[in-house]
């Protein structure tokens, strides 16, 4: 799937996609999710499937820039992913009340973080190379509108 969006929107604007789908289901996990099982799954399954949008163009736009250093780069990304699983494990568990919302916490929190830095970076990559409303921009208009 993302292969082929990639063909009709930049890599920038679908890992703004990913981040503002993924920060949706969990902030939906996290305000509706203990209604059922069923909500709950749902949810989760927004959460989950917008990683597919968010691992491949977030790893590729970070060895972008860094094509020399590639292997290092994608050591230090996966030092993140896993540090960043590390922390979370624990965050859940020390708040934990036996249900699901600490998890809902969690992932909520991580969410909205993930987006708003990438919505950060665009607006300080717009500052820093003066492309205005040309690439920079782009990325921050919704996601999905044909260009």
């Amino acid at each position: 799937l993302n292969r082929r969006l990639l063909r009709s929107f930049s890599a920038r604007r679908l890992l703004v996609a990913g981040l503002a789908t993924n920060a949706v289901g969990a902030l939906a996990l996290l305000t509706v999710g203990r209604l059922s099982l069923p909500v709950y799954a749902s949810c989760f399954i927004v959460l989950i499937a917008s990683w597919g949008l968010i691992s491949a163009n977030g790893t590729a736009l970070a060895v972008r820039d860094y094509a020399p250093v590639a292997g290092a780069t994608l050591a230090l990304v996966g030092i993140m992913q896993y540090t960043t699983g590390a922390l979370a494990a624990p965050l859940a568990g020390v708040v934990g009340d036996g249900t699901a919302v600490p998890v809902a916490i969690v992932v909520s929190c991580f969410s909205v973080v993930g987006f708003a830095s990438v919505v950060l970076t665009v607006k300080g990559e717009r500052r820093r190379t003066g492309i205005g409303s040309a690439v920079a921009a782009d990325a921050l208009r919704w996601p999905l509108r044909v260009p």
